[in-house]
């Protein structure tokens, strides 16, 4: 420790000579410079004195300049005048002395003069009229000077009042000068005063800082010292406490049992570990304490820029959620509009009215010939099992395909019609467009119909006529109907069953109203013993297009409509 004191001394006092040299050099440097800067000022104020004392002499020697100037010009103006006189006088005696010289002439000759041939007409009216008009021109030059003495006379009056003005303002602004010019006094005074007291407060304050180090040091030692001292004296405790224990269990009874002397060293061995962990966690709480303290400033700093960071973030989300509660109640108002409107549009449309019946048709000859039948007593053959029980079955499973909804057949023949009917049949074939899989169970069910109804009425047709007449020969319209009961067959029934067809349309009329009217060809069967006819109708109502379908059998024996 001595040593590197020692060496520190050393540095210490190397660096201070070096600031002494310097100190020195820069004392020998301000003195130069403060001469240099005297003799300055003094050449400064010898300048100022002769800049004062030539704008004492300068207006003076204006005002000389400008008189001398006007009498030059006025002298310079005589000049030419009288020069103009002279150049005429000059010219008029040039004159007077040729005619004196021609009458001396025509003296001294011998003949008479002849005073005639001479022209002695002085001429006086151009000397008057070049006096006038001298004079006319003196006498504009005396108005014009006039008038010019005038206005410079007011120019010189507005002068000596801006002069005033001027003067007025130099000394306001003189004594302001000066003001200010004590007051940088002072302030230099002040200035001064501050920097001697900041030399000497960085004086102190370097010698402070190292106390304030050698304090720190010090401290530092004291608490490392302190510190190991109430380890030593926590130790000695412990150890004193186990003595203490030590002896008090050698003078008690329980030194002769083995076991309880080892519970008891275990105990004291616990028992001093139990210290040993205090005394580290109390050094670990005093620890944690000094950080606390050194980071609880630090630590406020932070938590308050975060209080105010959450402060703004609070109104910002505040803001928006209003924002958002008045965007929600337009949306709860708009939701509920909508929702009335929905309910409106929802409503159970008005029912739609029933389908026309069937038109009825003429049964034809077969008719008559089952009115016949019914008047006469039944056959011995009538009641066997088979052909009719198979008739009722095909009108049950016909019936039961009827009732269950699904359609005997789905197929439909474009038509002619006019162009504004276009729109509304449009209508027609986008709805039998999204129905293909009606259209496909309707075929198949169509398909074992006409079979099964073929089979049914080739053998009831047989049964009746064999019924007509056992043992009597054959007549022409049983053979008639055994001939066209061997042509029928499933092909062409299926032909038959898919080519009539009758369509549905909305036309419009002047009013704008929607009646049905039916579009299309009626149907033209080749078979008389089936007719099948499938009808759409279509209704237009405010917001919908109802559709149903009407499907009717026309069989010999019965009639069914779906």
């Amino acid at each position: 420790m001595a040593s590197c004191e020692n060496g520190q001394y050393e540095k210490l006092k190397q660096l201070a000579g070096v600031v002494v040299v310097q100190y020195e050099s820069l004392l020998q440097q301000y003195r130069q410079m403060e001469t240099q800067y005297n003799v300055l000022v003094n050449k400064l104020m010898d300048r100022e004195d002769q800049l004062k004392k030539m704008k004492k002499l300068v207006e003076p020697a204006i005002r000389e300049y400008e008189m001398m100037k006007m009498k030059y010009e006025i002298e310079v103006g005589c000049r030419t005048q009288a020069e103009k006189f002279a150049t005429k006088i000059s010219s008029q005696n040039k004159e007077l002395k040729r005619q004196s010289q021609m009458l001396l002439d025509l003296r001294s000759s011998t003949t008479p003069p002849d005073f005639s041939k001479l022209n002695l007409d002085l001429d006086l009216e151009t000397e008057k009229d070049s006096v006038e008009g001298y004079n006319k021109e003196l006498d504009e030059k005396l108005k014009k000077l006039e008038e010019e003495l005038a206005e410079s006379q007011i120019k010189l009056r507005a002068a000596e009042e801006d002069l005033e003005v001027e003067k007025e303002r130099n000394e306001r602004l003189h004594t302001k000068y000066e003001e200010k010019k004590e007051v940088l006094k002072q302030t230099r005074i002040s200035l001064d005063q501050y920097k001697d007291a900041m030399e000497d407060l960085s004086k102190v304050s370097e010698e402070a800082l190292r106390e304030y180090e050698q304090l720190k040091d010090k401290y530092e030692l004291e608490v490392k010292c302190r510190s190991g001292a109430e380890k030593y004296a926590a130790e000695i405790r412990i150890q004193n406490e186990a003595i203490k224990k030590q002896s008090t269990i050698l003078l008690s009874s329980a030194a002769s049992n083995p076991q309880l002397m080892m519970a008891l060293n275990d105990i004291e061995s616990l028992t001093t570990q139990l210290e040993e962990q205090k005394l580290k966690y109390e050094t670990q709480i005093k620890e944690l304490e000094e950080k606390l303290e050194e980071a609880s400033e630090s630590e406020a700093q932070r938590l308050d820029e975060e209080n105010n960071q959450l402060r703004e973030e609070k109104e910002s989300l505040e803001s928006k959620l209003m924002q958002y509660e008045t965007q929600y109640k337009d949306l709860e108002k708009q939701y509920k509009e909508i929702e009335e409107k929905l309910e409106k549009a929802l409503r159970p449309p008005p029912p739609p009215p029933p389908p026309p019946p069937p038109v009825p048709k003429s049964k034809g000859f077969l008719s008559l010939m089952k009115k016949d039948k019914k008047k006469k007593p039944p056959p011995a053959n009538a009641g066997q099992p088979g052909v009719n029980d198979k008739f009722s079955e095909a009108l049950d499973e016909m019936m039961q395909r009827i009732n269950s909804g699904k359609p005997l057949s789905q197929t439909l023949r474009p038509t002619r019609r006019k162009k504004s009917d276009d729109t509304l049949d449009v209508i027609a074939e986008e709805d039998v467009k999204d129905r293909p899989s009606e259209t496909t169970e309707s075929s198949s069910a169509m398909a074992e119909l006409n079979s099964i109804l073929s089979k049914m009425k080739r053998t009831h047709s047989e049964s009746d006529l064999g019924s007509s007449g056992q043992d009597d020969n054959k007549s022409e319209l049983q053979k008639m109907f055994e001939k066209r009961a061997r042509k029928t067959s499933l092909p062409k029934t299926e032909e038959n069953v898919q080519k009539p067809h009758a369509e549905i349309g909305l036309r419009r009329n002047a009013g704008g109203q929607k009646p049905l009217s039916i579009v299309g060809e009626e149907p033209q069967w080749k078979e008389p013993g089936v007719c099948y006819q499938k009808e759409t109708f279509y209704r237009k109502t405010v917001d919908f297009v109802w559709i149903w379908d009407v499907t009717t059998l026309d069989l010999t024996d019965s009639s069914v409509t779906s």
